[in-house]
């Protein structure tokens, strides 16, 4: 007898209740602990996110929490106000109230040039960049040095 079916018939004839349908559970609980093991409920998280993306103040300290992802978030959640949330329950929260954004798709090659371009003569073409450099007497200073590239039509 092979392997496989006397598993598949030892789990049949012997563990039943694996068979039968199991009731339907809420998959997420309504509430979250605080650090002390206080019970928060899920309107109240709602509620603080609310507040956090209605801050209109540049200078209030929690102005930026909204241009923070979900895992940082949850961090500040636990640090500042002592609410252990999971990151995937705020993503979870975030989108029901509709505060997310659209997602900006990021390719790979960022730099892309024109195919419309018409190049009848050799140095047709030219391309700049222009680069921050560092220097050994100052460090970071801010000179800018203007790199221009020419592509050659080779005939």
């Amino acid at each position: 007898m092979s392997s496989s079916s006397f598993y598949f018939k030892t789990r049949f004839f012997f563990v039943v209740e694996c068979i039968k349908a199991k009731s339907k559970q809420k998959r997420f609980p309504g509430f979250s602990y605080t650090i002390n093991g206080q019970i928060v409920e899920d309107e109240r998280i709602k509620e603080i996110i609310i507040s956090i993306y209605e801050n209109s103040n540049p200078n209030d300290p929690t102005f930026y929490f909204k241009s923070v992802i979900d895992k940082k978030l949850f961090v500040v959640f636990k640090n500042q106000l002592g609410i252990i949330v999971n990151h995937k329950k705020i993503c979870r929260l975030r989108k029901e109230l509709g505060v997310v954004r659209a997602y900006k798709n990021h390719f790979k090659h960022a730099k892309k040039r024109p195919n419309n371009q018409e190049i009848d003569a050799l140095n047709g073409f030219r391309e700049g960049n222009i680069k921050f450099i560092s220097t050994t007497k100052d460090g970071f200073s801010p000179y800018w040095i203007l790199l221009i590239r020419q592509l050659f039509l080779h005939r």
